[in-house]
C-alpha cells in the first residue's frame, strides 16, 4: 500500500498494457479506434517484463486501460479478469476495464465510481470510458488512489479472507 505517492499532475495519456499472447482482432480493433481517437496520449505495450517494484513509475499516466485478461482461482478475485486494475488504482491511475463479466468484484468499484466500465465489444464505449476516465479530477483520482490501497492490495484482501475462514 501507498508504494507509490499519489501524482497529482499525471500526463493525460492511457497507458494500455496487453496481452504477450499477440494481437486478437477484437484487440486490434480496440487499439486502432483508440489510435485514432486519442494518438499521441495512447501509450500501448506489450512489454510485460516490468518488474513489480519498478511500476510506480506509471503513475505518470491519468489512465490506466485494463481489458480482460487471465482470471484468477482465488474466491477474493475470482470474478475479475486482471489484476491490473487493481495496480493502477493503487497507482493513482483512473482504471478502464470491460464489463464482461457483470456481478463481479469489478461491477462494486465501477458502481462506487473507482474504475470506469465499457461495454464488452463496444468500441464507442471503450472510446467514451477512456475520455470520461481522462476528464477526471485529481480530487477523483486521489478517491481512487486511497480506496484502493486502503482495500484493494493483496495484504488487506489475503487478512480479510484469512479471517473470514
Amino acid at each position: 500500500p501507498r508504494e507509490s505517492d499519489f501524482n497529482p499532475d499525471p500526463e493525460e495519456k492511457i497507458y494500455f498494457l496487453d496481452s504477450q499472447m499477440g494481437l486478437t482482432s477484437h484487440r486490434r480493433r480496440q487499439l486502432d479506434i483508440l489510435k485514432s481517437r486519442f494518438k499521441d496520449r495512447l501509450v500501448a505495450s506489450h512489454d510485460h517484463t516490468t518488474p513489480v517494484d519498478a511500476r510506480g513509475a506509471f503513475n505518470r499516466f491519468k489512465v490506466g486501460l485494463c481489458p480482460e485478461g487471465r482470471k484468477f482461482s482465488t474466491p477474493a478475485m475470482k470474478l475479475t479478469h486482471t489484476d491490473r486494475p487493481f495496480w493502477s488504482g493503487c497507482l493513482g491511475m483512473v482504471p478502464v476495464s470491460e464489463d464482461s463479466r457483470m456481478g463481479g468484484r469489478l461491477e462494486a468499484l465501477h458502481s462506487a465510481g473507482l474504475i470506469v466500465r465499457y461495454a464488452h465489444g463496444n468500441l464507442e464505449s471503450l472510446a467514451q470510458a477512456c475520455e470520461y476516465a481522462l476528464a477526471m479530477s485529481a480530487a477523483e483520482r486521489r478517491l481512487i488512489y486511497d480506496h484502493f490501497n486502503a482495500h484493494e492490495t493483496v495484504g488487506t484482501v489475503v487478512a480479510a479472507a484469512l479471517a473470514a475462514a
